[in-house]
């Protein structure tokens, strides 16, 4: 019996000991509990929602502004010049008269010639008449024939010298500086003043070569000077050449642009935006709400319950901060762009 009675109370004592140590267990673990969020707590994010947008994919190139037409007026005759019919800057059209040189040379010679093949054409009327009657030979014929045909052309070139002493613009365009005086002695080819057509403006500029199947006529071009650097021109590709330069690899291309304004000249250096690809309707996201794992690309995906879903995406170009979603997103769905690396699958998020 007092075996028994000191067993009891060694139970007891026991118990009474270990009755703080298990409380204290308890709070511990209600601690741990209460310094970590609930199951199901919602993850603050930063997040964007998709809407189509106007987007443009270009390439940028550097370029010199050429003028549609540009050329050196040069005599085509010797001669005095006796006319000028022209103002420095002034806008001219094509068929106007620009320079007259004296045609009084000419004038005496072709009258000359006149009257050579005047008689030229008369010995070989009669020299036709005598072969078909048998008085002279095929060979008599022909050597006034040959006469004949060579006072001819003397007239022909002598005529076209004439009117060549008149000199007329090409094209329409505006006259440049003027080289000569009136009175001065000029021979072939002396350059006699500048014309340029700036109505229309060219660029040529050049494209990698990964670039070279993406080109074709007609894509339009953006244009940009430094005397207007926040207006852009818009053009077109007229040329595309149909081999690479072996050297660089590149291709060369030239864009067509109006300039009735007369604001663009010729010499001047542009800063040319090549549009690859024109969306209207495009869906942009930023580009910090993708993430890759291996070759695929993910966005989380917050739906009207605010619970975030992994989707896979397939993005093109990238344009300032912004990525081109082709697919995996519909306009006004929202994509998480921060704080996506704590989520997971199903997540409830508190979006800011």
């Amino acid at each position: 019996m007092g075996t028994q009675i000191h067993l009891f109370r060694f139970v007891a004592l026991a118990v009474a000991l270990s009755l703080p140590l298990l409380s204290g267990l308890g709070c511990a673990r209600r601690f741990e509990k209460a310094g970590g969020p609930p199951p199901d707590a919602a993850l603050k994010v930063r997040t964007h929602q998709v809407a189509p947008q106007p987007f443009r994919e270009t390439f940028a190139a550097s370029a010199t502004i050429m003028p549609n037409e540009s050329v050196i007026i040069k005599s085509e005759s010797e001669g005095r010049i006796v006319g000028i019919g022209f103002v420095e800057g002034e806008r001219v059209e094509k068929g106007r008269v620009l320079f007259r040189l004296d045609p009084e040379k000419l004038n005496a010679a072709l009258k000359e010639a006149q009257a050579a093949f005047a008689l030229a054409e008369a010995n070989r009327a009669r020299a036709e008449e005598m072969l078909k009657a048998n008085a002279i030979s095929a060979q008599e014929f022909d050597v006034a024939n040959s006469a004949y045909l060579a006072r001819k052309a003397a007239v022909d070139l002598l005529a076209r010298q004439l009117e060549d002493s008149v000199i007329r613009a090409p094209f329409d365009g505006v006259m440049g500086a003027r080289l000569v005086s009136p009175g001065q002695m000029v021979g072939r080819l002396t350059p006699l003043a500048s014309l340029v057509d700036q109505s229309r403006v060219k660029v040529e500029f050049r494209l990698p070569e990964r670039l070279a199947p993406s080109v074709h006529i007609g894509m339009p071009v953006a244009l940009r000077v430094a005397a207007w650097p926040d207006e852009a021109f818009e053009g077109q590709v007229s040329f595309i050449s149909p081999d690479l330069d072996p050297a660089t690899r590149t291709l060369l291309v030239r864009a067509d642009l109006d300039n009735s304004s007369g604001r663009l000249r010729g010499g001047m250096f542009a800063r040319v935006d090549l549009v690859l690809n024109e969306i209207p309707d495009a869906l942009l996201i930023p580009d910090i709400a993708l993430m890759q794992r291996g070759d695929k690309t993910f966005v989380y995906v917050v739906g009207d319950d605010s619970r975030a879903q992994l989707r896979e995406v397939t993005t093109g170009p990238r344009v300032s901060g912004r990525v081109l979603v082709l697919s995996g997103l519909a306009p006004r769905e929202v994509v998480v762009t921060e704080g996506h690396q704590k989520l997971g699958p199903n997540s409830r998020t508190d979006a800011s």
